[in-house]
C-alpha cells in the first residue's frame, strides 16, 4: 500500500490514473492551498478515529457534541430498552467489530 499527498500534478494524474485520490484544503506557507492524496488501496469503510468526523472545527465540534448526547441519553436507558436498541441495531446494521 502507498499514499502520496501534494498538490494537482498532471505527472501524478497521469502515471497513478488507476489509483484513488482525495482532495482537501490544506494551510500552507502561503495560505490555504488545494492539496490531493493518491492513494493505491480501497478507502475505509470504517473510520478509526471518529473525532476526525467533519470538514472543519466547527462541524468536528457539533458532532462530538451530538455523540456525547447520544451516549448519554443510551446509558440513561433501562436496561431492558438499551438491550432491546442493541439487537435492532445488531439486525439493521450487523455487529461491529473491533478495529
Amino acid at each position: 500500500m502507498a499514499m502520496i499527498s501534494g498538490y494537482a500534478s498532471d505527472m501524478y494524474d497521469n502515471y497513478l490514473s488507476g489509483w484513488n485520490k482525495v482532495k482537501f484544503m490544506a494551510q500552507s506557507q502561503v495560505g490555504l492551498r488545494e492539496e490531493w492524496v493518491w492513494f493505491n488501496f480501497e478507502p475505509p469503510s470504517i473510520l478509526h478515529d471518529v473525532n476526525h468526523l467533519g470538514a472543519n472545527f466547527r462541524e468536528r465540534q457539533t458532532i462530538k457534541r451530538r455523540r456525547e448526547r447520544l451516549y448519554e441519553r443510551i446509558e440513561d436507558l433501562d436496561p431492558a430498552e438499551r438491550h432491546q436498541l442493541m439487537i435492532w441495531m445488531n439486525e439493521k446494521f450487523g455487529e461491529v467489530r473491533a478495529i
